[in-house]
């Protein structure tokens, strides 16, 4: 029986684990909050689940942070938040963006690049949208980010 008990508890503290998610705050970059509520500004989400292989996992993760690092030194950059699983397998990224035209130069970018080539075999499915919007009708809590993934979104791979 405690054979049972404890098999159980691993079970719920598995199920607890995959869909558990913390996040960051926003990180608001300065030029954002200077600029008037009807400034129109792009919002790019990526929703992403990883497999079971953790070396691969780590890789991921060691290349999203990398990314995170470096937003501030692009140009139009306006902020950015990030939300994960507790066990790692899952991630969301929001970033904010003067225009489109600024956020294609970011994707392009060398560290973007590299963190994406690493992180991709982890990968096993991922989606992502982006909205331009004006400051005043900007969502981002993730509550209202993930009814924006189920309207706009669209598989990557």
């Amino acid at each position: 029986m405690k054979s049972l008990s404890k098999k159980l508890s691993v079970l719920v503290l598995s199920v607890t684990q995959s869909a558990c998610l913390f996040s960051s705050p926003m990180h608001w970059d300065k030029k954002l909050t200077a600029e008037p509520e009807q400034q129109t500004l792009v919002m790019a989400v990526t929703h992403v689940k990883l497999g079971k292989n953790s070396g691969d996992n780590e890789k991921f993760w060691h290349g999203t942070y990398q990314v995170l690092d470096s937003l501030t030194q692009y140009e139009g950059y306006l902020g950015h938040k990030v939300r994960r699983s507790l066990s790692g397998r899952e991630a969301w990224t929001l970033t904010l963006w003067q225009n489109e035209a600024d956020l294609k130069q970011f994707v392009k970018s060398t560290v973007h690049d590299a963190a994406a080539k690493e992180g991709f075999l982890a990968v096993s499915t991922a989606r992502s949208f982006h909205l331009t919007t004006s400051r005043s009708a900007l969502q981002t809590e993730w509550r209202d980010v993930e009814a924006l993934m189920d309207e706009y979104g669209s598989s990557m791979y």
